[in-house]
């Protein structure tokens, strides 16, 4: 893959910063990234390595994309279907790291006539606990796959 370096600025975990769309700066220290909900404003938030050890704060889990965030996911373990009210798209499957936070190891995604739980994998590793990695889930430009 293929990155950018840029300065680190000084913004801590779940701050604002003013770098999303910035070439020369993420406002963020070093260690976070700017990045931002559509309709909220930016924060920054402590990078992970969702596929590998994780490292988020113990009360956050770890996204897909590699960085770490609060908040809730649908109930579902993976394979299972997601809550009555649950959206595509939302996470799921969350695995406790322990003192690593943990990880949102899935998605809420349309399987036949229902939202299932469906384990994110990378397409080029072998990384499903069932099933094989499959392009279904839209991301396949990303090289991320779901589990069928």
């Amino acid at each position: 893959s293929q990155g950018v370096c840029l300065p680190a600025g000084s913004a801590g975990h779940l701050e604002d910063c003013t770098g999303l769309y910035s070439d020369t700066s993420t406002g963020c220290a070093a260690g976070h990234v700017c990045a931002a909900a559509p309709g909220e404003s930016p924060l920054c938030y402590q990078t992970c390595d969702f596929w590998v050890s994780g490292g988020c704060p113990s009360t956050e889990n770890c996204a897909l994309g590699g960085f770490c965030q609060q908040g809730t996911a649908d109930p579902a373990n993976l394979e299972f279907q997601c809550a009555s009210d649950a959206q595509v798209g939302d996470p799921c499957g969350e695995l406790s790291g322990g003192q690593q936070g943990g990880f949102w190891a899935g998605v809420c995604a349309p399987v036949d006539s229902a939202l299932y739980c469906v384990q994110f994998c990378r397409l080029t590793e072998d990384d499903c606990f069932t099933g094989t990695c499959q392009d279904t889930l839209g991301l396949g430009d990303e090289g991320v796959g779901g589990c069928f």
